[in-house]
């Protein structure tokens, strides 16, 4: 029993050793307790919309509205009422379409002239027209879109119809039409001319009736061949004769800032193992400068990470065939992505003095960066003051310059933004970076 109590007492004093050790380590305390429960909030706060049955999170959209009508109008209050949707206005259409193009916007709206005069005639064949556009990536988003403005002209159209003086008035509408109607299948003359007499009735007997049944005189072929509304989707890319963005495009360039983000995790946790193992002082004896060491480091960082960007770049063209429509642009924005995490792999060099805490502290960094910049989770299902946080993350500018030459096409002044932040990110990194790292080497 002794020797039993006496290896219960060394296991519990070994215990409360390895407990102190933790609770004196910061660094080990810190992604123990702190970081997850950070995690946690971050977490719930991309998801919190949904979560508190609040619906997603309101899209930036581009809406035209070209007809300006009081039907156009009251549609597009519908739009924008239940806060699933932030407005932004545009002038024209192409204005609208290049906001979706540059990342400026999720989608566009574009209600075209004579958007209200179809209103007034629902059943004489001549629909209610609106277009709708997202980018490649907001194919699922434009279904979505579809049904809201779907839902929007419906409830629109169904207050129209419970104002009796409204009512007859299509109807009346809807007879002319029809009476100049030429080579129209009389099967199909009939059936519309009941619809048109079974609609008179319900506005003699109760014009509430109307509206409650509205859905029954919409959608494909109702009305004995007519629609009330018809929503074409458009896919924005780079110009009307670009081919069509396949969603390798749409994949690639995050996994390719996994690619980088890996490099620069990996060069700064080989530069503190050869600080913490002698190597940096074994080097510093050669006849050679404390910043011959930091370039070489920069410059084997940046190397890698081109190689490992134009293999993906090359998988992506041979395998999926995906095509840049800029090459050049393309280019341009791989060089400021690897310059960029050049500077965050010297920064995460110096945020911890072992192998371990700087593998650990850096990789949590990276992880961080990638969620708020849109590298896990889509930039659209975040709140709005998360997307404001996503601006420092280079991961976000990131993606975007490389969207840029592989399917957005952005110009050379469309490329500043994207390209200056990440060379501002990169620069101030690499320096805070380089000073502390020449700071502890003369100690």
């Amino acid at each position: 029993m002794r020797g039993v109590a006496s290896g219960v007492r060394v296991v519990l004093v070994l215990a409360a050793k390895d407990v102190r050790l933790l609770s004196r380590d910061r660094v080990a305390l810190f992604f123990t307790l702190v970081f997850p429960l950070l995690f946690g909030i971050l977490f719930g706060a991309v998801f919190s919309g949904s979560a508190a049955g609040d619906g997603p999170q309101a899209l930036d959209v581009a809406i035209v509205d070209l007809d300006d009508s009081g039907d156009s109008r009251g549609v597009i209050a519908r739009l924008s009422a239940d806060g699933q949707l932030a407005p932004v206005d545009a002038e024209t259409a192409d204005e609208a379409r290049e906001l979706v193009r540059t990342g400026a916007v999720e989608a566009y709206f574009v209600f075209p002239e004579g958007f209200g005069e179809a209103a007034t005639m629902p059943f004489g064949g001549s629909p209610m027209r609106i277009e709708v556009g997202s980018g490649p990536s907001g194919r699922g988003t434009r279904a979505m879109l579809t049904g809201i403005a779907t839902q929007a002209v419906f409830e629109q159209f169904g207050e129209a119809m419970l104002d009796p003086e409204r009512s007859r008035e299509m109807v009346r509408e809807a007879r002319s039409v029809l009476a100049e109607a030429e080579g129209m299948d009389p099967a199909q003359r009939l059936a519309v001319q009941a619809l048109l007499s079974a609609a008179e009735g319900a506005i003699a007997q109760s014009p509430a009736e109307i509206g409650e049944g509205g859905d029954e005189v919409g959608g494909e072929d109702a009305g004995g061949g007519f629609n009330i509304v018809d929503i074409d989707e458009v896919e924005v890319t780079a110009g009307a004769d670009a081919a069509v963005v396949s969603s390798f495009a749409i994949s690639f360039p995050q996994a390719m800032l996994w690619g980088v983000m890996g490099c620069a995790a990996v060069f700064g946790v080989s530069l503190v193992g050869e600080r913490t193992g002698g190597t940096l002082t074994r080097l510093r004896v050669a006849p050679i400068g404390r910043w011959h060491i930091v370039l070489g480091k920069a410059v084997a960082c940046l190397a890698t990470t081109l190689a490992v960007c134009a293999a993906m770049l090359a998988v992506a063209w041979i395998a999926f065939g995906v095509r840049p429509v800029a090459p050049g642009t393309l280019v341009v924005g791989v060089l400021a992505v690897a310059m960029c995490f050049v500077g965050v792999m010297m920064l995460l060099s110096v945020i911890a003095r072992t192998e371990a805490a700087a593998s650990g502290i850096g990789w949590a960094c990276l992880l961080v960066l990638a969620m708020i910049g849109g590298g896990a989770i889509p930039l659209a299902f975040m709140p709005p003051w998360l997307r404001e946080i996503g601006h420092v993350s280079p991961v976000k500018w990131g993606i975007l310059a490389i969207e840029g030459g592989l399917w957005r096409g952005l110009s050379v002044s469309e490329m500043l933004l994207p390209v200056g932040m990440l060379a501002g990110i990169g620069a101030s990194a690499f320096a805070v970076g380089a000073v502390v790292f020449a700071k502890r080497e003369n100690r």
